[in-house]
């Protein structure tokens, strides 16, 4: 849910005295300066919409590391699975974070969002390609590369 003009980084006052004085031209900014934060939140919704396992209440938190800023959960449903690793980091991991959890799933992943994508202003950090997991002693291990103040959406491969 958006309020008055939060999908296109609306930026005067809403006041319900000055509404129509202090209005945005929405249709306008989503052409102009706002175009790639509502392409950012059309892209998401659309995302949230094609893979209706994100509403379920499958949901497992892999990890939550506090001196990281990094939290990693999973959802899936029967044989769909998503892994979305977020960063509030402020210099993230551009190279790859090593993520290591006894929870993780095995297997293939690729990338299907980035919150650090150049169509949303982002620096354009991202996974090419299918990224496997790895045994390790503390759990299954998997690298991501992780822009500052971002996340991403990998979803598992069907064969793995």
């Amino acid at each position: 849910m958006f309020l008055m003009g939060e999908e296109i980084g609306a930026t005067k006052d809403f006041t319900f005295d000055g509404f129509l004085d202090a209005r945005e031209d929405l249709i306008g900014e989503r052409k102009g300066q706002g175009s790639q934060l509502f392409r950012y939140y059309r892209d998401l919704i659309r995302l949230r919409r094609r893979h209706s396992t994100f509403a379920t209440p499958n949901l497992d938190i892999v990890l939550a590391h506090n001196q990281d800023r990094v939290i990693a959960f999973h959802r899936y449903k029967g044989p769909e699975h998503y892994l979305v690793v977020a960063t509030l980091s402020d210099r993230g991991w551009p190279d790859g974070y090593a993520l290591v959890a006894p929870g993780l799933a095995a297997g293939r992943w690729r990338e299907i969002f980035s919150s650090d994508s150049t169509w949303y202003g982002g620096s354009g950090v991202s996974n090419v390609g299918e990224l496997e997991t790895a045994p390790d002693e503390d759990g299954t291990r998997l690298v991501v590369k992780l822009a500052a103040r971002a996340f991403v959406v990998l979803r598992r491969s069907p064969d793995a």
